[in-house]
């Protein structure tokens, strides 16, 4: 059985670096080493994703780290969206039971699709078609838009950060495949607090 982890308590730097980099949910499995290949529920995956973001962005309490990952979360979620969208459109057009065709008509409404059951199905296909060519640019501005927070400031790499942190609190054993994210994220708080002492 898979668990995931569901908060910066439990979830390593590591892991957290990892996901954020590459939407690889995987990484949210605990014990997995990176070798293993898991298949895991990606719609699950990526609420659980969210959560643990969005109580980073509580922990951090920073507007701009808020903002990329507020930006993260809504590419991760156009992309969900256009991914699941275009399979469930794909299918649609090859049912021909009215009830199936329910079902993926409400299907759809919940990822903001929604058709007309009062018109021809093929029109509203078109319609479906160019709804997902306008998620499709929402994508493409989301991506932009996180290009531009990387660019704005210095782009440091996990391993950067760790030797960083490690001289800046004296500490030598941050391993960032264990230190969770709540306890990086109080070190760096206390960083200010140690130098000032």
């Amino acid at each position: 059985m898979i668990r995931f982890h569901t908060s910066c308590s439990t979830i390593s730097i590591y892991s957290f670096d990892k996901i954020s980099e590459t939407n690889d949910y995987r990484h949210l499995v605990v014990g997995w080493d990176e070798f293993e290949e898991i298949e895991i529920d990606q719609e699950e995956a990526n609420d659980i994703w969210h959560e643990i973001y969005n109580e980073y962005i509580v922990l951090s309490d920073d507007n701009k780290i808020s903002m990329y990952y507020i930006t993260l979360s809504e590419l991760s979620y156009l992309k969900m969206r256009k991914y699941t969208v275009s399979k469930l459109l794909g299918r649609l057009m090859n049912i021909e039971d009215k009830k199936v065709i329910d079902d993926y008509i409400s299907e759809l409404k919940e990822w903001k699709f929604r058709i007309n059951k009062n018109k021809p199905l093929k029109d509203e296909m078109i319609r479906m078609y160019t709804q997902l060519r306008a998620t499709e640019n929402k994508i493409s501005l989301k991506e932009e838009e996180l290009k531009n927070y990387k660019t704005e400031g210095e782009v440091v790499s996990l391993i950067e950060q760790v030797v960083k942190l490690e001289n800046a609190t004296g500490r030598n054993i941050i391993d960032p495949k264990i230190t969770s994210v709540a306890k990086w994220l109080m070190i760096i708080k206390n960083v200010p607090k140690k130098k000032a002492a």
